[in-house]
């Protein structure tokens, strides 16, 4: 596959996975959190449960703001891509920062999904964990592929500077 036909590939994938996390935060997390709080019962929604659900709403939509920063970070590695210049130290240091950034997205994600599971708001705790390891899964191969890019980079280096 050509360096044009996998930056396109990828940069489809992004805009994919970009769609998926925007009607997941207009559409799945409003009805979970509404089926969380206040259920399938149809009396009056009293304020309190109206609190619940957009504390609820605005943790979740805070939560995955990083995610689409990350997605911005992964577009700029595709053009890398295109230029014949993935492995280059500023392709590690991109991976490297998505890393981080995900890592403590994940520890905030996790963190209030246990509150909100102690108080008794989060009827979809197993749902929310699972995203949480496959994040984790995510951050350690993004953290893995950074380290080999360096040394990719390195070697790069060390090649170009022996001719």
């Amino acid at each position: 596959m050509s360096k044009t036909g996998m930056s396109l590939l990828l940069k489809t994938m992004i805009i994919v996975i970009a769609l998926m996390g925007l009607i997941t935060c207009a559409l799945w997390y409003p009805f979970s959190a509404s089926l969380t709080v206040v259920g399938v019962v149809s009396a009056p929604v009293t304020q309190l449960q109206k609190a619940q659900l957009w504390i609820q709403l605005v943790f979740y939509w805070a939560a995955s703001l990083p995610c689409f920063v990350i997605l911005v970070y992964y577009w700029k590695i595709t053009n890398f891509i295109n230029e014949d210049n993935t492995f280059s130290f500023d392709v590690a240091k991109l991976l490297q920062i998505t890393t981080k950034i995900l890592a403590v997205d994940l520890i905030i994600f996790f963190v209030g999904n246990v509150v909100f599971f102690a108080l008794g708001m989060n009827d979809f705790a197993l749902v929310n964990f699972v995203i949480a390891v496959i994040g984790v899964l995510v951050s350690v191969l993004t953290g893995v592929l950074s380290h080999f890019v360096k040394e990719a980079a390195v070697l790069k280096e060390e090649n170009e500077g022996t001719i």
